[in-house]
C-alpha cells in the first residue's frame, strides 16, 4: 500500500491576492562592453530558461505519444514471459537428464516440479500484468494525469461515511478566490494500493480551490507544469524526468508535489487564468458546496496540518498540507461563506 504523506514543508508562498506572478525584467551589464545588455548575452538566465523550456516542449511532443512508462513495463513483462519459458524448458531437460543418468523418477519429478513451477508462476504473472497494461492503454482518460508504468485508476475522495464526493458543477461567473495546495486526503479513504500492474490511487486530488459557492478539489498534473518550467531549468529537468519515469501514479504524485510545492502559486495562477468550466473539463475534480458543510475545522498540528470539512450528515473529509503557512489565507477566504473553527 502506498500513501502520500510526510512531505517537507516548503517556504512561505504569496497570498491569494498574489496569484498572478508579476513580470520582471533584468539587464545584465557586460563587464567588457557596458553597451551590451543581458538580452544579447549567452549567460542571460532568461535566455537559458527559454532554451530549456523549448527543449522540454520538444521532448514532450516526441515522448508523450509513446507512453514511455507503460512501454517500459510491458517490455519487462515480455522478459518475464521469456524467463518463465526458459525455466520450464530447463526443468524438462534437467528432469530427463537426471532420469537417464540415475534412473530416479522421484528426483526427476522434483527437479521438473521446481523449475516448471517457478516458470509457470513467472508466465502467469507476466501475462496478467501485460493484459492489465494493454487494457489501460486502450482506455485512456481525458483528464490531465501523468503517464505511469501501471494501469492506474484515480478515485475521488470519500467521506468518513464512505460516500464519494461528486464532480463539481460551476456557474458561468464562478471564479477562484482562494486556494490551498498541495494537499493530501487523510484517513483510511486516502490509502492507495496496487495489485500487480493495476493501481488504485486515492490520493489523486492535490489542490483545493475556493469559490463563492463551493470548495473544489483538483488533480493538478503534467499539463500544469509549463508555468513551473519557466521558474528554472533545474526544476524543469526534474519534472521532465518525473513525466517519463517508469513509476506508479502514487510515486509520481509524491514526487510532483515535493518538487513543486514552492511553485504551487504559479500552478493556481495558471488555473485562475482560465474559466473554471475549462479547468474542470481537463482535471479530475470534486465539488463540495458550502450549503452541505456544517463547519470547517483548522488543524494547526505540527504533523499533517490542514483542514477538516464537517458535512451536515455528520461525516467529514480531511486534507493535510505541507504548506502550513498557506492555511491562514485559505481560512480568511472561507470565513466569508462557512463557519470556521
Amino acid at each position: 500500500m502506498d500513501n502520500k504523506q510526510g512531505l517537507t514543508e516548503p517556504s512561505e508562498s504569496p497570498s491569494p491576492s498574489q496569484l498572478t506572478p508579476q513580470p520582471q525584467t533584468a539587464s545584465v551589464v557586460n563587464p567588457v562592453n557596458p553597451q551590451a545588455t543581458g538580452e544579447a548575452s549567452n549567460n542571460n538566465p532568461g535566455r537559458v530558461q527559454s532554451v530549456a523550456s523549448s527543449a522540454f516542449n520538444a521532448a514532450d511532443d516526441k515522448l508523450t505519444p509513446l507512453d514511455v512508462p507503460k512501454k517500459i513495463n510491458r517490455f519487462a513483462q515480455i522478459k518475464g514471459l521469456f524467463a518463465g519459458s526458459v525455466l520450464i524448458i530447463i526443468g524438462i531437460i534437467s528432469s530427463i537428464f537426471i532420469y537417464g543418468k540415475v534412473h530416479s523418477l522421484k528426483d526427476a519429478l522434483v527437479v521438473l516440479a521446481f523449475f516448471a513451477g517457478v516458470g509457470m508462476v513467472a508466465l502467469i504473472l507476466s501475462i496478467v500484468n501485460y493484459k492489465q497494461l494493454t487494457k489501460s492503454e486502450k482506455n485512456p482518460t481525458s483528464f490531465n494525469q501523468f503517464q505511469t508504468a501501471t494501469a492506474a485508476k484515480y478515485n475521488l475522495p470519500t467521506t468518513t461515511n464512505k460516500v464519494a464526493l461528486e464532480a463539481a458543477v460551476v456557474n458561468p461567473d464562478e471564479a477562484i478566490g482562494g486556494w490551498l495546495g498541495p494537499v493530501n486526503l487523510q484517513g483510511k479513504a486516502g490509502i492507495s494500493y496496487q495489485i500487480l500492474s493495476k493501481e488504485t490511487d486515492n490520493q489523486a486530488i492535490n489542490t483545493l480551490v475556493f469559490t463563492k459557492n463551493q470548495v473544489i478539489g483538483l488533480m493538478a498534473g503534467p499539463q500544469d507544469l509549463n508555468v513551473v518550467t519557466q521558474a528554472g531549468a533545474l526544476s524543469g529537468a526534474i519534472n521532465e524526468a518525473i513525466k517519463f519515469s517508469p513509476e506508479s501514479a502514487v510515486q509520481k504524485g509524491v514526487q510532483f508535489e515535493s518538487i513543486n510545492a514552492n511553485h504551487w502559486d504559479r500552478i493556481v495562477a495558471n488555473l485562475s487564468g482560465q474559466t473554471l468550466d475549462t479547468v474542470l473539463k481537463s482535471h479530475l475534480n470534486f465539488g463540495l458546496a458550502y450549503s452541505k458543510l456544517q463547519s470547517i475545522e483548522v488543524k494547526n498540528t505540527f504533523i499533517n496540518p490542514g483542514l477538516i470539512f464537517h458535512l451536515g450528515d455528520g461525516s467529514k473529509v480531511s486534507f493535510a498540507t505541507p504548506s502550513k503557512s498557506k492555511i491562514p489565507d485559505a481560512v480568511s477566504y472561507l470565513k466569508q461563506f462557512v463557519s470556521v473553527m
